[in-house]
């Protein structure tokens, strides 16, 4: 179903099966109907990310092209987290400066009690795997651009938590203000053991 969008009239096409927000990357107005409250988080910062709408790639096989992202400025870093449509499913492709992961969505509500969670503490997913708490920090502003699938926190103070272990399992998970958790889960990657296509040159920064 084509989409129109209001500011520019720039006329777009769903990639995805699961579209939750669609923002024009022409004039940054948003073409869905989802109560993100602060406008601002429609302006997209610029930072050193060779991944753009657009990208292209292959994961265990199977294609994908970068729709979208989500970017969570953190106090000392951030992170990206690209939406990408994956065969006829969707999937998250979270980016630091040290790596990438794979994750699938949806996201999921997670019951651990963040009390006392710092670096270097293990949290139990199940009886069987553990992952190592990496990094815990508070969000201080968000960003979207593109089309991306639902994300179950879009106007509430964030808390980020990157989760990981030695087999590669890693975890992103949000806790709100209120007291809400959700998590998604993937696979944690080098930053040799994948390649992008079509993604921004040095000379274009």
């Amino acid at each position: 179903m084509q989409m129109t969008c209001p500011g520019c009239g720039r006329y777009y096409t769903p990639h995805l099966s699961d579209t939750w927000l669609v923002v024009c990357t022409t004039c940054h107005r948003q073409m869905t109907e989802r109560d993100i409250r602060n406008k601002n988080e429609f302006d997209m910062p610029d930072d050193l990310s060779t991944i753009q709408i657009g990208t292209t790639g292959i994961y265990k096989g199977i294609s994908f092209l970068i729709t979208g992202r989500i970017r969570f400025q953190l106090k000392t870093d951030f992170r990206n987290l690209w939406c990408a449509r994956y065969g006829d499913k969707t999937i998250w492709i979270g980016q630091s400066l040290e790596s990438v992961g794979f994750f699938t969505p949806p996201f999921m509500e997670f019951g651990y009690d963040f009390s006392g969670l710092r670096a270097g503490v293990y949290l139990e997913f199940t009886d069987t795997i553990k992952l190592k708490c990496e990094m815990m920090e508070p969000c201080v502003a968000m960003s979207y651009e593109g089309e991306i699938s639902r994300f179950p926190f879009p106007n509430a103070p964030l808390t980020l938590l990157q989760a990981s272990n030695t087999a590669g399992n890693t975890a992103l998970i949000f806790k709100n203000h209120s007291g809400g958790i959700y998590y998604i889960w993937g696979e944690l990657m080098l930053v040799y053991g994948y390649k992008f296509d079509n993604v921004k040159k040095w000379t274009e920064w």
